[in-house]
């Protein structure tokens, strides 16, 4: 199986953050989904009384991509009233109790537009990471029909002294935004001898010896709402394609505890 964040990994997320407390505090706290309630529903309208009788509160959102900050202050805008970044747990946001272990690894970060994934990795406190763009920048035949326009990088540069260092682990903070390439450079990884990328378990290999490179995802949604009058494809579509090209090539992904 595919990793899961387990449970406590949220129990960890919420006391490091801590909810929204005031002195003379409710004996009880609310938790708050930003998108299928807030915004979607329109329910804001109870929260105004939760804060004014010093209810502690929390934001919570299967989103993410982008630092608690950014969402932070464009939550504020769209509430009306101030959000702090330690009140907000975002779908990546219970990667951080991840950082301990591979602080000092070189971790795949798969999602989002560009590098801002990358930038919340470092943030959380992961100091070597790498991203499919920066890996296809450096070798465009990792995937030859990627539609992502490869952006030419100088060879060398800070940007990419981690592309050519063996891969310790993959996380998926976002939904990927070229699911060919991130699938392939995914199943690379997890196949791969030692991380290796451009190497490969023979199926024997693939059959006998322990997933070597950890994978983790930070949402499970099948599909998502948006404008469109049907879901969309989620994060956990991606999951369940990873899986299953895995399974035809090797074995089931297995699942790694910490």
């Amino acid at each position: 199986m595919i990793t899961r964040l387990p449970l406590r990994t949220l129990r960890t997320a919420f006391q490091t953050r801590g909810l929204h407390t005031t002195p003379n505090a409710a004996p009880f706290n609310v938790v708050l989904d930003i998108d299928g309630v807030l915004i979607k529903v329109r329910c804001r309208v109870f929260l105004y009384p939760a804060i004014k009788n010093n209810v502690p509160y929390i934001f919570l959102t299967n989103g993410g991509g982008l630092p608690e900050s950014e969402k932070a202050e464009k939550l504020s805008k769209q509430l009306g009233i101030p959000v702090n970044p330690e009140h907000l747990i975002l779908s990546h946001s219970p990667m951080r109790a991840l950082v301990p272990t591979f602080r000092d690894s070189n971790v795949l970060i798969v999602g989002g537009t560009g590098s801002d994934c990358k930038h919340v990795a470092l943030h959380y406190g992961l100091r070597n990471v790498v991203t499919p763009e920066e890996i296809h920048a450096v070798h465009p035949s990792v995937c030859p029909i990627s539609s992502c326009e490869v952006r030419p990088v100088p060879l060398g540069t800070e940007y990419l002294k981690n592309v050519g260092k063996p891969i310790n682990a993959v996380m998926v903070f976002h939904d990927s935004v070229d699911w060919g390439r991130d699938l392939q450079l995914c199943l690379d990884a997890l196949a791969s001898k030692g991380g290796a990328l451009g190497t490969v378990k023979d199926s024997d290999e693939l059959q006998s010896t322990k997933q070597s490179v950890p994978i983790y995802f930070s949402n499970p949604d099948v599909v998502w709402s948006n404008e469109y009058p049907v879901p969309r494809f989620g994060q956990g579509s991606f999951r369940l394609c990873l899986e299953k090209v895995y399974k035809a090539s090797a074995d089931e992904i297995r699942e790694n505890e910490y």
